[in-house]
């Protein structure tokens, strides 16, 4: 995670920031997750609004409403997933990731007032990693893992 992490700041530090175009590609088939996954898309495209005209006090707001946001879905992932019974070494896959995850924002979290552009940056590409990895692996898992009645493919 360290080398990743490094390397997800070096690439934080140079160029434009993209925003991330929403896709069926990110589409669990687990409506409330899928809902949620939406969300924090539009999230991180606002922080790449913000990013624009960076002003401290709004790039502070984003990275909380992210923060809190994040909290939440996390935890409705981790639910659904003792709810139904999940294979336990998925389970505890996602609780990893997922404490990985909080971890490193809450060490981006300590360096906010301090940096609040770089930080925002570096938060955008820890929640780029987290979008295009994450979601479209362990989340991925999850939803093949729940019964059939829950978890409703979008596509295959």
């Amino acid at each position: 995670m360290d080398n990743r992490r490094s390397r997800l700041s070096r690439r934080a530090e140079k160029g434009p920031i993209v925003p991330i175009p929403w896709s069926r590609k990110f589409e669990t088939g687990i409506p409330d997750i899928d809902r949620e996954h939406r969300h924090l898309v539009d999230l991180t495209n606002s922080l790449d609004a913000a990013l624009a005209a960076p002003e401290p006090h709004i790039l502070q707001m984003a990275f909380m409403q992210l923060a809190g946001y994040m909290c939440h879905h996390l935890v409705s992932e981790e639910t659904l997933a003792a709810r139904y019974r999940v294979a336990a070494d998925l389970q505890q896959r996602l609780q990893r990731e997922h404490q990985q995850f909080v971890a490193e924002i809450g060490r981006l979290q300590k360096r906010m007032e301090a940096d609040p552009v770089q930080t925002a940056r570096q938060l955008h590409a820890c929640l780029d990693g987290f979008i295009h990895n994450h979601v479209l692996t362990t989340d991925f898992e999850l939803a093949a893992a729940l019964p059939k009645e829950h978890a409703q493919r979008h596509h295959e």
